[in-house]
């Protein structure tokens, strides 16, 4: 009796954890006025033809150019606050954000994942229009990354998150793993190295961020790649990655945050041993 009391009682805590997800605050309360007034129209367009794979693809675009810039910039002011810190304090400090960031990125992630997800849903399976399946599940899974950054690990784990970000990564990677530099690949690999178990991977991570290096060696690639190998206990591997974000380029998709990336990096070096 012990093993299926055990189920149930288990099954019973994800529902019930499945309740406790953050409630996401109305998308335009978050838009910060006139400087994302191209994004709040992009999001009423959306509103107002939520079939109209085009309109959905712009609103999550915008959506995701909003929301990506805050949680850099967050990251990087976190990290110049610390202390003499060693980078391990670095990557563990980035899991700490202000409760204002989380709300932001909640309310623009939340309106993200359901406009790719409403691409997606008007897409089908049209061989015809395969870049833009996986766009949308790319962004789909951006979104919901971020949803479940700013829920925090259990309760997004719990509430079913997980799942849904790792199905629409394979989608992404069954369709085209290389589309947009790389994107399907750095998505998956960084998503396995920060996950909680039982979805965490860091051996995968580390091959697949490797690939993607690979097929674009880009700043963020690098950074992503710098931060597993250390997680890793390859020391002189995540340093020489950290230090090649300083010298690569970022390609169009990653060139806004870039600086960020590169300012990163420098906290991680600057606090190795």
């Amino acid at each position: 009796m012990a093993g299926p009391v055990r189920r149930v009682a288990v099954a019973l805590s994800f529902v019930c954890a499945a309740g406790c997800a953050l409630t996401a605050p109305p998308v335009h309360e978050v838009l910060d006025g006139s400087r994302e007034a191209e994004c709040a129209r992009a999001v009423e367009a959306f509103r107002e033809a939520p079939g109209d794979v085009d309109l959905a693809l712009r609103a999550t675009h915008a959506l995701f150019a909003a929301a990506d810039p805050t949680v850099q910039a967050a990251l990087v002011e976190v990290g110049n606050a610390l202390v003499d810190p060693d980078p391990s304090a670095v990557l563990a400090a980035e899991a700490d954000m202000p409760a204002v960031i989380r709300d932001r990125v909640l309310g623009l992630a939340t309106t993200g994942a359901e406009a790719a997800q409403a691409a997606l849903d008007a897409l089908g399976e049209d061989p015809q229009r395969r870049d833009e399946r996986v766009d949308a599940n790319v962004h789909l899974a951006l979104h919901l990354s971020f949803v479940a950054w700013a829920n925090g690990p259990m309760r997004s784990l719990m509430a079913g998150y997980g799942s849904r970000i790792t199905a629409a990564i394979d989608r992404a990677h069954a369709l085209d793993p290389e589309w947009d530099g790389g994107a399907p690949l750095r998505l998956e690999g960084r998503f396995l190295a920060q996950a909680p178990w039982p979805l965490a991977d860091r051996d995968r991570a580390i091959v697949l961020l490797r690939r993607a290096v690979a097929v674009a060696p880009l700043p963020i690639h690098h950074l992503f790649l710098g931060d597993v190998l250390w997680q890793d206990g390859d020391r002189d591997g995540a340093i020489a990655e950290w230090r090649a974000v300083l010298t690569s380029e970022p390609d169009d998709t990653t060139r806004e945050v870039a600086a960020f990336h590169r300012r990163m990096a420098e906290l991680r070096l600057g606090a190795t041993p």
